[in-house]
């Protein structure tokens, strides 16, 4: 199991749970997206790809800066893709709501 791909809480908890494979599929959809890995960005910007695309979002970059190039030039509808991005970042939300409640 890589480390990168585990949830916030994970070293935290001894017990894992399902919800973590959750976060681990969100974490793979964003690089699937993004075509980065969260291995080079914590290497060079120090950030999980999840903070990475949060800030690309709250920054209101554009998607050619976040969007794998191959992706976007399939994409047809920007919304769906933002769609995408929220339903990655909703999982990513909802794990870290769930940890602090506990």
């Amino acid at each position: 199991w890589d480390i990168l791909y585990q949830a916030p809480e994970a070293p935290k908890l001894l017990k894992p749970s399902q919800k973590w494979d959750v976060y681990s599929y969100g974490v793979i959809r964003l690089e699937l997206i993004t075509g980065r890995s969260t291995e080079v960005l914590m290497s060079t910007s120090e950030m999980d790809i999840v903070s990475w695309v949060q800030l690309c979002m709250d920054e209101k970059k554009p998607f050619s800066d976040v969007v794998e190039p191959v992706l976007l030039r399939q994409m047809q509808m920007e919304e769906e893709m933002i769609g995408v991005f929220k339903i990655a970042l909703c999982q990513y939300q909802s794990r870290k709501k769930a940890f602090d409640e506990e």
